[in-house]
């Protein structure tokens, strides 16, 4: 393997239906790349694009992307005693001990069909001027394996009145700076109204946004929720899962999560082009409709896509 850091794709020849040789530069240099088969796993779907692939994707299919981080030197032990105390949905609010080590997990969202522990907290530190109403449009924390004073935070979830196009620069740009003032905001809060974050602070930023959905290829075959739904089975699945539908909205009322009655399957030819016979993908720019997408675009299937390509394409 040979990797290749700051760079990007330049150029793409192409000759009967099939990519013979990819420019890759970096600065002022670049090299050819020749391969039998090539994998798109950049997320948006680069060099797919480059090519001139068909897409899926329309302009208003797109969720909230988020801005993960992590606040160390919390005091865990007394954080997750006073939050099992305080929250008894253990649907929501987990939290058990593995040898020296506590696991916990809890979570809210401003939607109002949920009854959530925290929502008193949040709605006191909005009266209050702690955060802006839409900071709490969606909070998830949860602990760190082998980091046993940090939290990590699966929020915020970028919040817009608009749907943003995250593969539009102006849009990426302002939700990267959006996304960092809410983390201030929240941290505070934190300090504030959770017990055990008293002395804690801000240990790490993620350097990008956690985008959920972009380009979506079109594939030999395109998944749908209809198969999700059923359990539909395939000849060559290179994910079996039963995650739910996981589709965000900063609407309130207005995210799905819909649980899946039956495993389902993801096909390898949801993962090969069908417009070029040596162009695979993985990752979230998988052939999938909209709400299928939203089921199979987490990291352990991701993960199971390239492993799944992978053996396939030695098998050819």
């Amino acid at each position: 393997v040979k990797i290749m850091f700051d760079s990007c794709i330049s150029d793409v020849k192409i000759d009967n239906n099939c990519i013979n040789d990819v420019t890759i530069s970096s600065k002022m240099l670049s090299e050819h790349i020749k391969s039998r088969y090539y994998i798109d796993a950049s997320g948006n779907c680069d060099l797919a694009k480059i090519c001139n692939c068909e897409f899926l994707n329309k302009n208003d299919e797109y969720q909230p992307s988020s801005l993960r981080f992590v606040m160390s030197n919390v005091n865990v032990q007394e954080f997750a005693s006073w939050l099992m105390e305080f929250d008894d949905d253990r649907t929501v609010t987990t939290s058990c001990q593995i040898g020296d080590e506590i696991h916990l997990s809890t979570a809210y969202t401003w939607d109002s069909d949920k009854n959530w522990a925290l929502k008193p907290l949040f709605d006191d530190a909005v009266k209050g001027g702690i955060l802006k109403n839409e900071d709490r449009n969606y909070f998830q924390l949860f602990t760190i394996p082998k980091m046993p004073k940090s939290i990590a935070f699966n929020c915020p979830r970028i919040y817009t009145d608009n749907v943003i196009n995250p593969m539009n620069v102006a849009n990426y740009s302002l939700a990267l700076i959006s996304g960092r003032e809410t983390i201030f905001r929240l941290a505070n809060f934190c300090k504030l109204y959770l017990h055990g974050f008293e002395e804690a602070y801000i240990s790490s930023i993620a350097d990008m946004l956690g985008v959920r959905v972009s380009r979506r290829i079109k594939g030999k075959y395109v998944l749908t929720l209809d198969d999700i739904k059923s359990g539909k089975k395939f000849d060559n699945p290179v994910v079996i899962s039963n995650y739910p539908v996981d589709v965000h909205s900063t609407n309130d009322n207005k995210s799905v999560l819909l649980n899946t009655e039956v495993e389902y399957q993801l096909p390898i030819e949801s993962l090969i082009s069908a417009d070029y016979s040596n162009l695979y993908v993985a990752g979230r720019c998988v052939s999938a409709d909209f709400y299928a997408q939203g089921a199979v675009r987490i990291i352990p299937s991701c993960m199971s896509m390239g492993e799944g390509l992978a053996n396939y394409i030695i098998g050819l």
